[in-house]
């Protein structure tokens, strides 16, 4: 179990050390931008669609090569076929779903709304 919880604790340390410390402010912001780009392939601000895909990106792979090491109530179950786009849609809602917690770093939320949308049954 402690070696579950350094795992963790490590996986959030990884995915906020790379990372410019956004908020779920620009996160939405973001995201929004790259659901925009999917939608109409028109993008107001390309980078902002780009941060937001390489966020959601690198938590979901982090997520992936650490889950092995989780306590099973912390693992997350993907389901096999998961694309970015869904990933992005499930992030966007979990946040506007839940506008207190905006002030969190953006891998936290990640990560929160696809432990959220994905638990593994017990």
């Amino acid at each position: 179990m402690k070696a579950g919880i350094a795992v963790a604790v490590a996986l959030v340390g990884l995915m906020e050390s790379g990372a410019a410390m956004a908020d779920g402010i620009d996160l939405l912001a973001d995201c929004s931008e790259a659901i925009r780009f999917q939608e109409t392939r028109v993008s107001r601000d390309p980078s902002a669609s780009s941060y937001c895909n390489g966020q959601v990106i690198g938590v979901m792979n982090t997520m992936y090569l650490l889950d092995e090491f989780l306590p099973k109530d912390m693992k997350t179950c993907f389901p096999p076929k998961l694309v970015n786009k869904q990933a992005v849609r499930i992030v966007v809602k979990h946040l506007q779903d839940n506008p207190t917690i905006l002030h969190l770093p953006s891998s936290h939320l990640i990560l929160g709304a696809l432990h959220g949308a994905y638990p593994c049954k017990k």
